[in-house]
Parts: C-alpha cells; sequence; structure tokens
C-alpha cells in the first residue's frame, strides 16, 4: 500500500492553524491526521472559516488522531475549544507547565480571575475534558527534553497493507519517575473526564506509527527563573486554587496573585513564550523505496485562482528526503546555545529530512538570530501571521531575509499554503 501525505497551514492571520493528513494513494481514504495549534488574535471570523472547512474536508471521519497545543498564547489556542466541540480527538499533546507559569501566562493576558477562561489556566485538563463534544481519549503531558532527543525509529520494507494500518504507539512516565510537584501530578491524573486517560510522555521519546511515521515533541527547559515572591505566593495557594467548589476563595487568591505579579514581573513577557512545544514529523523513510516531496499549492481560499506570497518563488518539486515538516510555535531559537539544543534533540537526520519548517512566532526577531534558517535549511519556510497587524508587523525584516533562500512563504488572512508527498513502496 502507497500513502500520500500532506501539510496545511490555514489563513488565520496573526495566529496560526496548521494540519497534516495521510491517506491511501488508491482509495483516497484518509487515514490520519494532525493539528498543531488553532488559534488567532485577527478577526475569528477567518478562523472559524477554517475550521468549518477543515470540518468539510474530513467528511464522513469527524476525528483529530493527534492535537497538539504548543502554548498558552490566544492566537494559539482560541480555536481549541472549537476543535474540541466539533471533532473527536484521538490523543492530546499538552507541554508540562506547572501552575506558576500558567498564572504567569494568564496575567500577561489580562484574564479576569472571575472569567470561566481562567479555568483552563488552573488546570487545563480539566478544562478541556469539561468541554462539550465528541471527546478525547487521552491527554499526553510532555516533559522538557534535554541532551540527546529518541534515537532514529528502525523501518521495516514489510509495511502495513490493506485495512492494517498502524495504531499510534507511545511510551508513558511512570509516576513515581516523575520529578514534578505530587499536586500538580495529582491535578492532572483526577481532573480528567471520566473516558480520557491522562498519561506523561515519557521523556525524550517519540509517538509512532511504526513504519510508516514518527511525531517527536520537544518542550524547552525554561532557563529562566521564576520570582522566588511569587512562586512562594502560588505554592502557598496551591491547595484552594485547584481544589473544587471553592470559587469565592479562588477569586480573592487570584487577585491576591495578580498584585504579586504586578510588582514582581511588570511587563516583561519573555517567560510565556519560552515554553512553546515544538514537534517534528516525518515519515519513516527507511520503510519505502521512495519518499517524494511532489508538489505544493499556495492556495489562496478566498478566490478560484491558486496564488500566494512565496517571496523566493518555487522551490524544485520532486524533493527526495525533506519530506518531513518541524513546527515551533512561538519558540525561542535566539543564540546558537538554543538552536544548538534544539537541532541536537531532534538529531542530524531528522533536521536533513526537514521540507517544511514553521518559521517561530510568526517571524518576530527576538525569537531569533542569524543563521537559523541555514542550520536547518528546508524547502519552505512558512510565517503564519498578519503583516498589517498594527501591533507586530509579523515578519520582521531581518528574519525574513534570514529565511529569503529558504522557500518563504507568507500565511495570512486571505493566503494559506499547503504541499504533498508521496510514500512508495
Amino acid at each position: 500500500m502507497d500513502y500520500t501525505f500532506s501539510y496545511h497551514f490555514e489563513p488565520v492571520g496573526q495566529g496560526l492553524f496548521a494540519w497534516g493528513c495521510i491517506y491511501e494513494r488508491d482509495s483516497q481514504t484518509l487515514r490520519f491526521t494532525w493539528v498543531f495549534d488553532c488559534g488567532t488574535t485577527s478577526k475569528r471570523d477567518h478562523l472559524i472559516a477554517a475550521i468549518d472547512r477543515h470540518e468539510r474536508r474530513l467528511g464522513n471521519r469527524p476525528q483529530i488522531d493527534l492535537l497538539t497545543i504548543s502554548h498558552f498564547d490566544g492566537d494559539h489556542i482560541s480555536g481549541v475549544g472549537e476543535l474540541i466541540r466539533k471533532f473527536h480527538i484521538g490523543t492530546l499533546l499538552l507541554p508540562y507547565t506547572d501552575l506558576r507559569q500558567r498564572l504567569i501566562y494568564a496575567f500577561e493576558h489580562g484574564v479576569s480571575p472571575d472569567s470561566n477562561l481562567m479555568d483552563f489556566y488552573l488546570d487545563p485538563t480539566a478544562y478541556l475534558t469539561g468541554l462539550d463534544g465528541p471527546g478525547i481519549d487521552q491527554i499526553l503531558i510532555v516533559r522538557p527534553g534535554d541532551g540527546d532527543g529518541p534515537p532514529m525509529p528502525e523501518g521495516n520494507p514489510e509495511v502495513p497493507g490493506d485495512g492494517e494500518f498502524p495504531r499510534l504507539k507511545f511510551e508513558i512516565e511512570r509516576l513515581e519517575d516523575l520529578k514534578a510537584s505530587p499536586d500538580e501530578i495529582v491535578a492532572a491524573q483526577t481532573s480528567a473526564g471520566r473516558q480520557t486517560r491522562v498519561e506523561y510522555l515519557r521523556r525524550s521519546s517519540t509517538l509512532l506509527l511504526p513504519n510508516l511515521w514518527e511525531f517527536v515533541p520537544y518542550n524547552e527547559d525554561p532557563t529562566e527563573e521564576i520570582s522566588q515572591v511569587f512562586a512562594a505566593s502560588v505554592e502557598s495557594a496551591k491547595t484552594h486554587l485547584l481544589a473544587p467548589n471553592s470559587n469565592v476563595t479562588r477569586e480573592v487568591l487570584l487577585n491576591q496573585l495578580k498584585d504579586v505579579y504586578d510588582a514582581e514581573f511588570g511587563d516583561d513577557a519573555y517567560e510565556r513564550n519560552v515554553i512553546s512545544l515544538s514537534l517534528y514529523s516525518g515519515p519513516i523513510y527507511q520503510s519505502w523505496k521512495r519518499v517524494l516531496l511532489l508538489h505544493y499549492y499556495p492556495i489562496n481560499f478566498n478566490r478560484a485562482v491558486v496564488r500566494a506570497r512565496i517571496w523566493r518563488g518555487s522551490p524544485p518539486v520532486g524533493a527526495g528526503n525533506r519530506c518531513s515538516i518541524l513546527y515551533t510555535g512561538d519558540g525561542y531559537l535566539d543564540s546558537p546555545p538554543r538552536l544548538d539544543s534544539f537541532a541536537n534533540f531532534f538529531r542530524s537526520p531528522r533536521i536533513g529530512h526537514v521540507g517544511v519548517f514553521q518559521v517561530m512566532h510568526h517571524g518576530a526577531e527576538d525569537n531569533w538570530h542569524k543563521g537559523v534558517a541555514a542550520r536547518i535549511a528546508p524547502l519552505f519556510s512558512v510565517f503564519s501571521s498578519d503583516p498589517e497587524h498594527k501591533k507586530y508587523k509579523h515578519p520582521h525584516a531581518p528574519v525574513l531575509h534570514d529565511f529569503w533562500r529558504y522557500g518563504a512563504v507568507q500565511v495570512d488572512k486571505q493566503n494559506g499554503f499547503a504541499c504533498a508527498g508521496r510514500l512508495i513502496r
């Protein structure tokens, strides 16, 4: 059985909604789909239209097999609730962030202590599984990785035949091996809906469709220390914040913590985006006689014409061995040591397979340093942003210039992007 695969970036403006899928080539039967982030700070109509298109494409298979939330910024999660309401979710990947970090996110976003959204920041698993919808089978929490990541998977030419599509496999951590706060572990394990399992993914491991495809998440260990004053304040309030039926006490405590946050952090937003899950997604190359990235679709979804803003022009089609995609969310690759850690974790063979690269933080200069593009050297470099946004003006010129030679693509409010490839036995 040969397969086709495709990668898609939806035009949601200042945000990110990326997804991919694997089909049986001959029958066009959809076998596996994944989504990486779903949100925007541009007009919400763009996001809803993109979700509706996704629903129509999935047709009679309204399922997302793997949903990844890179971090908790609104421009990456504002549509996740709508996805959960519309689609059955097989596995949901979340980066591990303790309560102190989540509260920093909430205060930076101006989330009111008495709002329903504060429930998400206090206990993400309880919030997500409490939403109406077809359900979530399991939530996997990804702790920070360090050193070398998972070894390259072994391939097997005897790939599954008709009706034998592989199931997603992964390894989980034993509870006794975790070093996270016990309160955080208990909250994650007990707050999910009855039909949702909550597990911690084994550190530095992969999610595998055996002999076919792999997903490798990377969650950087933040180097900046959280204020001791703020950390102590959260620790003393943690039990009451996570306890059920304590809304009045919770609101008072959150207001007090917000005062501590204002005094300790002010307008510094650095902590938020350091914690951003990256995800490598790509074939098990040695299982196949040929793996090809065949063509791309710079799609304008609002017109009949097929066009988009690709500054460099058309990269070569028919490219072999550079057929994987690497999502970075809002991650930081702002220094050589950070880039080294990032590249070493994924290992050089995976970096060498990257054909499509989602440029971190919409092309923000603070998340980048010169040389990132050459180190990754993708065929396509996707900037998902709104260049006309009054505040952000992403992508910034130095970042764009660094990626200019590497198929720089602008995905904005009108222009989307997709490319497709083939696995040939």
